[in-house]
């Protein structure tokens, strides 16, 4: 949860009524472990050895929305999840696109989005920032066939994303 300064001010700056019936997010000083029953969480983080192999309709997912390292350089969110007995998992970037990425929440949101209505890792994975495809490439040379298919992979599957998501702005 936020602060009660921070509810106060995140509202004023982002115009949400009071019942808050124009925000699709409700922002509350509650805590998640407060709101949601645990056994159904289930902490997304990149340090966790689990791979999230599907979508599951009936878990909550938690993202982190905060630098994940401590100043002991712990990976917080996997340590949160390891101390109130909650599920975690990552996604299975390096099994399925042969890398490993620290993502910022919006592109969790819209991985989690497109894996809950394809299930489908490949697909739902496009939203990785194409630069992490390219800098791979060009650390190893553009030499390695995979990697190059990949990264013509992702091109073809983000452009068709930012296509439709440009027309979705114009006309919707």
């Amino acid at each position: 949860g936020v602060s009660p300064q921070n509810h106060e001010a995140i509202c004023t700056l982002l115009n949400i009524e009071k019942e808050g019936v124009n925000f699709p997010v409700e922002i509350t000083t509650k805590s998640h472990l407060d709101l949601f029953p645990r056994e159904k969480m289930v902490y997304l983080s990149p340090d966790s050895n689990n791979d999230l192999e599907r979508f599951n309709e009936d878990d909550i997912y938690v993202i982190g929305g905060i630098i994940d390292i401590g100043d002991d350089r712990a990976p917080l969110t996997l340590a949160n999840a390891k101390k109130h007995k909650i599920r975690h998992a990552r996604f299975p970037m390096k099994r399925v696109i042969g890398m490993k990425a620290d993502l910022n929440v919006e592109t969790c949101v819209a991985i989690m989005n497109d894996l809950k209505y394809s299930q489908d890792w490949f697909y739902s994975l496009r939203w990785v920032p194409a630069r992490f495809f390219s800098n791979r490439l060009k650390s190893d040379g553009g030499g390695n066939m995979e990697h190059r298919l990949l990264y013509r992979a992702h091109k073809v599957i983000i452009c068709h994303h930012q296509l439709i998501t440009f027309i979705s702005y114009i006309f919707f």
